[in-house]
């Protein structure tokens, strides 16, 4: 599971940046609509680094413009040369209202049912309803389930939904090359913020083995382990995949970090 922290980050972890390490994005950075990693200016990469950026999406996060594919963007952190190994912390836009036919959408903890709607052309109306529903799925009996982010895996819970809120999410997939690492991903949902329905602010905070989420003002948090096992293991890179339409980091700042000996507390187990 993923533990949350407080709704922003601890104070006394801005007293451990290296200021002499600051390296900044000052002009927009247009993402590819689709591409695995586009490099950062030099000095944004480390093991231990604290990340401050702001994306901008050109129509809301509310709803996505592709109706065939997930819409995500991101930052890869820890990551090697080759992508051999990486930890991608990704934005994923809303499905449209109705879902997306035949397709699923991987890059969320498992799915618990939350309620049942007996009409599924309602199920995304019905979600926006509960402030736990993450995402739903159709039924064989044309009607739909809706599901919350159970951080745990059980019995009963689903990977893959049919339709989906927008989501923060740290993908684990490739992060370490050792066996018998977990490669779960965490996700939360993304609350929208409606003075900026199409902003994303976003910080990162790396301390080894341990990745920090804030995202919207420190209103969406992860918390995950990762245990890469390569020397080159420290680049970071922006990434996106099957955008409709060009999505732009504003503006960026990144810091080494001193070790953090015990300021990062309430790490649990992953």
């Amino acid at each position: 599971g993923s533990p949350l922290l407080a709704a922003t980050p601890i104070p006394a972890l801005d007293a451990l940046r290296v200021a002499s390490s600051h390296a900044a994005v000052t002009s927009p950075i247009v993402f590819p609509v689709s591409a695995p990693a586009a490099d950062l200016p030099p000095g944004f990469e480390g093991a231990t680094a604290d990340f401050v950026a702001s994306f901008m999406v050109p129509h809301s996060l509310a709803s996505t413009a592709n109706t065939t594919r997930p819409e995500i963007f991101g930052v890869n952190v820890r990551a090697s040369p080759t992508l051999a190994e990486v930890t991608r912390v990704g934005i994923a836009l809303a499905s449209p209202p109705a879902g997306m036919p035949g397709v699923t959408f991987p890059h969320a903890t498992p799915y618990e049912r939350l309620a049942s709607v007996a009409d599924p052309r309602s199920c995304g109306k019905a979600c926006a309803q509960f402030e736990l529903c993450a995402g739903w799925t159709w039924l064989a009996n044309a009607s739909c389930e809706l599901y919350s982010l159970t951080g745990v895996p059980r019995p009963t819970a689903s990977s893959t939904v049919s339709g989906w809120r927008p989501l923060v999410f740290v993908d684990r997939a490739r992060t370490s090359l050792a066996p018998d690492q977990e490669t779960s991903p965490n996700s939360g949902i993304l609350p929208l913020l409606a003075a900026a329905p199409g902003r994303v602010d976003l910080r990162i905070v790396l301390d080894n083995s341990i990745v920090e989420v804030f995202a919207a003002t420190g209103t969406a948090r992860i918390t995950s382990r990762i245990y890469p096992t390569l020397p080159s293991s420290t680049l970071l890179s922006i990434f996106a995949d099957s955008l409709a339409s060009h999505v732009a980091l504003e503006v960026a700042d990144m810091w080494a970090m001193q070790p953090a000996d015990g300021v990062l507390l309430g790490v649990g187990r992953q």
